[in-house]
């Protein structure tokens, strides 16, 4: 018997076979392995510009990460209470994903984009009353009228009784109640266009929760001002109304308020969402991270809790 490379295959691994190297130790090609030769070339270059692709990955994941337990370490380095960092925390991951979260509001509240794109500027609240007034309402906007809606949202905005937004905007619905009973009467109040209504105080809503984070970078009005006993640290004020508002809407869920009906119906509960914080309309993993560092013992040492809120935060 001929001992030829046909022969000696078994001889080989099968990746040795599929590489060709039978026909290179024979001195001659054979079809389906320079078939194969080509097809297990190819496989290589794919599989190593796949563990290119991985590596990188990795480096940049392992780099953001870096960056991200950085960022939030900076944030939170000197202050001595856990819920301090856990508010801090929270708030990051609120800012992170303030984007993906006003387009969420905006498609569950059926809010047009028109109002979408200005919902981050600090007057958007005060033209949309002013808009209302006179376009949806006919009212003749005078300098005295201008000045009591723009005193009003400045009040809203400074928030010296440390309410929710919730809160803030249902004296916002009051004070345009109140105006609608003066203008056309007692019943006035009920010819207000429902639909509209409902955007103006939704979008003034999410306003006042974006303002409460810009304020908490120490934007705005410091805290010591409105609140000394919070802490000496800005950013603490957006975590006590967060907390506040977490509470707010626990209370209504266990206590619900009776309310006008709703279409026929009455929804004593209807409304519990608007009282929940701006972290309501996150994306579902910020929202997870969040309900992570809540759950946290506050009563543990800071130091833990702050490692903890790393970890969680720069996943």
């Amino acid at each position: 018997m001929s001992l030829d490379s046909g022969n000696l295959l078994g001889c080989y691994t099968e990746l040795e076979i599929a590489a060709g190297i039978p026909s290179l130790v024979d001195g001659r090609s054979n079809g389906y392995l320079d078939d194969l030769d080509e097809e297990v070339l190819e496989a290589i270059e794919i599989s190593a510009r796949n563990e290119s692709i991985k590596k990188e990955v990795d480096f940049l994941t392992e780099f953001y990460n870096k960056e991200k337990r950085k960022k939030l370490s900076e944030k939170i380095a000197g202050i001595e209470r856990s819920v301090d960092v856990m508010s801090v925390a929270i708030q990051e991951l609120i800012i992170d994903n303030l984007d993906y979260t006003i387009l969420r509001f905006g498609r569950k509240e059926n809010i047009p984009e028109s109002y979408l794109k200005f919902i981050k500027q600090k007057d958007i609240i005060q033209s949309m009353i002013k808009g209302f007034f006179s376009k949806q309402l006919n009212v003749y906007l005078t300098s005295d009228l201008v000045e009591e809606i723009e005193y009003l949202v400045s009040q809203l905005q400074i928030n010296y009784e440390l309410d929710t937004p919730y809160n803030r905007v249902a004296r916002l619905q009051e004070y345009i109640h109140n105006k609608a009973r003066f203008i056309f009467g007692l019943e006035g109040h009920k010819k207000l266009p429902r639909k509209q209504m409902g955007i103006i105080l939704s979008c003034a809503r999410m306003n006042l929760s974006i303002f409460d984070l810009e304020r908490s970078k120490g934007k705005m009005i410091p805290i010591e001002l409105v609140f000394k006993n919070v802490s000496e640290v800005p950013e603490v004020y957006f975590g006590f109304i967060f907390f506040k508002c977490l509470m707010q809407s626990k209370i209504e869920s266990l206590y619900p308020k009776v309310i006008e009906p709703i279409d026929g119906e009455y929804k004593p509960s209807w409304n519990i969402r608007f009282m929940k914080p701006i972290s309501y309309y996150g994306e579902e993993g910020t929202r997870n991270k969040i309900q992570e560092i809540i759950s946290l013992d506050a009563e543990k040492p800071v130091m833990e809790i702050k490692r903890s809120c790393v970890d969680i935060y720069s996943r």
